[in-house]
């Protein structure tokens, strides 16, 4: 205290490693596309949550399907199918190459539904120009 006054000195936060990478499958609010390894068809949906939750969702959801129809309850199945979302596990018990949960990917990250429902459409609608079926029941944009 050489002046009357005590001075204070706080460091500032570090920066970690860690906060630099990309976030990947954790990222909220977002569409996303789903292909399939037979490259004919693609599945675009979007979610509040995160991607990674929402995909596996998925992926339980088409497993469940096919072993229902191996094991013969297709009534389950079919109400599997029926689903808003059953467009992945339809198309996965009729294509034997199976959905390509590899190269499932988000397409882009849009906050407020009428952004959201703009920009899966637009992705639905460009996947089909480019020879694409789409396995969402989401209504397409006229061209």
């Amino acid at each position: 205290m050489k002046r009357g006054f005590w001075t204070a000195f706080r460091p500032g936060r570090k920066v970690k490693t860690r906060s630099q990478q990309p976030l990947g499958d954790k990222r909220k609010a977002v569409v996303y596309k789903i292909p399939c390894k037979c490259n004919k068809a693609v599945y675009v949906g979007v979610t509040w949550r995160l991607f990674k939750i929402r995909k596996n969702e998925h992926r339980n959801k088409v497993r469940m399907t096919n072993e229902d129809i191996r094991n013969g309850r297709f009534n389950a199945a079919e109400e599997r199918i029926g689903k808003d979302d059953g467009g992945l596990a339809r198309h996965s018990v009729s294509c034997e190459s199976g959905i390509d949960w590899d190269e499932a990917r988000i397409v882009a990250c849009a906050y407020g539904s009428q952004q959201k429902k703009a920009r899966e459409g637009t992705e639905s609608l460009r996947k089909k120009i480019d020879g694409n079926v789409l396995l969402n029941n989401y209504e397409q944009l006229t061209a």
